[in-house]
């Protein structure tokens, strides 16, 4: 009877081996993460990015309308209206009261450019700060209208 309590016993220790090595096996598919010999420097990595290289310079783009032509301050011309093509965010009327100070008065060119600008300010200050307002090539009127 000793020596059946004894193959059971030993035939017990044996399955329990064999479980708990089945409990150490990975399943297929799961993801092994390697063990650091420095725990932390994994987040590090991603917490200080290093400081980006400098580009060099591409060639310039040039935006026309955007600066005044020389002799802008010196070219005299009264505003009798002004027309905002492709304005899609603001309403006329909205607009009007960036540039209503100039109408009808005597002006010089460079405060048409200054009103290009302004606008740029309006829409760059609501968020929009790709949009731009230029001033296009046109024939001034021999009168000194716009």
């Amino acid at each position: 009877m000793l020596a059946s309590a004894r193959a059971i016993a030993a035939a017990l220790a044996m399955a329990s081996v064999s479980f708990a090595a089945v409990a150490q096996v990975v399943p297929p598919g799961a993801q092994i993460v390697p063990p650091s010999d420095q725990p932390g420097r994994e987040r590090e990595r991603f917490e200080r990015l290093p400081a980006p290289l400098a580009q060099p310079g591409g060639p310039a783009i040039s935006v026309p309308g955007i600066e005044a032509p020389p002799g802008a301050a010196e070219t005299k011309l009264v505003i009798r209206q002004i027309r905002i093509l492709g304005a899609t965010v603001f309403t006329a009327a909205q607009l009007a009261e960036v540039y209503a100070d100039l109408l009808g008065k005597t002006v010089t060119l460079q405060a048409v450019y200054d009103l290009a600008q302004r606008i740029t300010a309006k829409y760059g200050g609501d968020g929009y700060v790709l949009s731009r307002a230029i001033v296009p090539v046109q024939e001034l009127d021999p009168n000194g209208a716009v």
